[in-house]
């Protein structure tokens, strides 16, 4: 029976309040975590597009090669 007298009773206001305050305090973590993961994410699709961007110039680069050497056995250059 002593036990019971040292527990508080508390309203379901009170409880609420006191999960929320535990949630507020993980949004943070979380919205933090999320930050640092959309930073990583954009890193990784600007490295993407730079990759994709250098196929790109190698192509152009080896049409411009073709080109040249058939202007240059046509005698034009």
């Amino acid at each position: 029976m002593e036990k019971n007298k040292l527990v508080k009773n508390v309203t379901v206001d009170e409880l609420a309040m006191i999960i929320n305050k535990g949630f507020d305090g993980q949004m943070g973590y979380l919205k933090k975590n999320f930050e640092t993961i959309n930073e990583k994410f954009e890193q990784v699709a600007s490295k993407t597009q730079v990759q994709k961007l250098e196929k790109k110039v190698d192509a152009i680069d080896e049409r411009l090669k073709r080109v040249e050497t058939t202007l240059t056995e046509a005698h034009v250059l």
